[in-house]
């Protein structure tokens, strides 16, 4: 499942619901499938533009396993906002995708990665080196460091 949950714009408190009905959409898709399969094996990523401890990500990491941590890369975050680092990127996969028979996923494989072509320097910190800058054009790459985690067959 990929996902790209609405923005943050307005303040946290004031977008929080509308990730909350993303992730509520998110959580009965996954509880329907498991339902009906309780062998399936579910990836979901993506830009969450919510925090690991928020609400809406809570909901699915209550039955999903979250790849992406803060010791997953070398600033703890994929995200850069205000002098703060923080995960808004996210994979979290089911418990049975460690499991070896067919695809399995490497416990503790999740990455956030940070290679220097994809960092700049503004106002004395690194980074993400973004693409625009409000309306501005950077010519960097984005506002986040790409997640990733290592899968087996």
């Amino acid at each position: 499942m990929v996902n790209h949950w609405p923005s943050r714009r307005g303040g946290q408190v004031e977008s929080e619901p509308n990730r909350l009905v993303a992730a509520n959409a998110a959580r009965s898709f996954i509880d329907s499938v498991q339902t009906t399969n309780k062998a399936v094996k579910i990836i979901l990523m993506g830009d969450l533009n919510d925090y690991p401890t928020d609400r809406a990500p809570q909901m699915i990491s209550s039955v999903l396993t979250p790849m992406i941590v803060s010791k997953s890369g070398e600033f703890g975050g994929s995200s850069h906002y205000k002098s703060e680092w923080n995960i808004l990127d996210h994979i979290m996969v089911s418990g049975n995708c460690f499991k070896k028979k067919g695809f399995s996923v490497v416990k503790n494989s999740g990455v956030i990665y940070s290679a220097p072509f994809l960092l700049t320097t503004y106002k004395d910190e690194i980074v993400p080196n973004r693409t625009y800058g409000g309306g501005k054009y950077l010519g960097g790459y984005s506002d986040h460091l790409p997640v990733s985690i290592d899968l087996q067959w």
